[in-house]
């Protein structure tokens, strides 16, 4: 058993693309991951021949996911803002950073180096981009992430394993998860599971150069996009707090199934609070919600399921938000 403590996942943000910092690494409480190693291979076939004869490697990097359950900590924190060019911080004690999807020049998104303890070796995982992210919770479930990763090709592998440091912190779960529509300050008291990925479809080709075998650069962020599902406890026919209705989804009066906020507003909000003055919010400013299903089967109770998708919204100039509170007082 003692080699399955050597089991771990680290993550630093890098300076340079490419090169691991290797001097403050962030461990998180991973439940499981599949980076691996991966490469093209070039067949050469010709006509003299009945069978291919030559091979060589193609382009090599990485690619994998780690799944973990949130939590406010330094790991979670960082794989996060991967998804986001910036990171604005406020206040003292209780710190806030505002992540936003970037509008200059200036607004990068973040590559990281990983590393991977398996058993008895380290393994190191650089320029790795995170190209998208899930969220899911449900009533009686811990709040769960996921997070797609990409990079450049694998280094040796090390028989030297790092000692973790692992965070302190109580993971999220479906009691403090809640769930706001149309900037109401109110949460919705009958959402029983959500829901919802954000991508930034990075354009993996592109990452390439001629006269090298990896990547010499992060791959480029192309369309960013974000979906998810509403799942309800009861079908809603009444709205208590700006809950999408049944009919109102059905019968398409107008542009009813559009929430589009105005500046500084949210359309569909995701608080997560791990405890007091730690959290998560999730927010999107423009929201299409898309036909309800409300079926039944036998004597079973009734819910109902409404698939969403959010939109770019001009008066916040953002699809998204995330604002994450914790102890931290530096830029992520």
């Amino acid at each position: 058993m003692g080699d399955f403590d050597d089991r771990y996942v680290s993550i630093e943000k890098e300076t340079t693309y490419g090169t691991d910092p290797n001097s403050a690494a962030k461990f998180g409480e991973v439940d499981d991951e599949s980076l691996k190693h991966i490469y093209d291979t070039l067949v050469r076939e010709d006509m003299s021949r009945f069978a291919a004869q030559k091979v060589v490697r193609g382009r090599e990097y990485c690619e994998g996911s780690l799944n973990l359950v949130m939590m406010t900590d330094d790991f979670t924190s960082l794989l996060i803002r991967g998804m986001f060019a910036s990171d604005t911080v406020s206040g003292s004690g209780t710190v806030s950073h505002t992540m936003a999807e970037g509008t200059s020049s200036s607004d990068v998104y973040p590559s990281f180096s990983l590393h991977v303890g398996r058993t008895a070796r380290d393994h190191t995982y650089t320029g790795m981009t995170v190209n998208r992210m899930s969220v899911s919770a449900a009533t009686g479930e811990f709040t769960s992430m996921s997070f797609d990763l990409q990079g450049k090709s694998e280094a040796t592998s090390s028989g030297t394993m790092k000692t973790p440091t692992y965070p302190t912190n109580d993971p999220c779960f479906f009691a403090n998860a809640d769930v706001f529509f149309k900037n109401n300050s109110t949460k919705a008291d009958s959402v029983k599971s959500m829901d919802f990925e954000i991508s930034v479809d990075r354009d993996l080709d592109s990452g390439f150069s001629l006269g090298n075998l990896s990547l010499t650069q992060a791959p480029p962020v192309t369309r960013r996009s974000a979906s998810g599902n509403l799942e309800f406890n009861k079908a809603v026919y009444t709205a208590a707090n700006d809950e999408p209705t049944y009919d109102q989804l059905t019968q398409n009066s107008g542009s009813t199934f559009l929430y589009d906020v105005g500046s500084g507003q949210t359309a569909l909000k995701f608080l997560f609070t791990e405890t007091t003055n730690r959290d998560i919010t999730f927010s999107f400013f423009k929201v299409f919600f898309e036909a309800p299903d409300a079926s039944v089967s036998g004597r079973d109770h009734q819910t109902m399921t409404v698939p969403f998708m959010g939109l770019y919204e001009a008066d916040n100039t953002a699809l998204s938000q995330v604002v994450i509170r914790n102890a931290t007082s530096t830029q992520y």
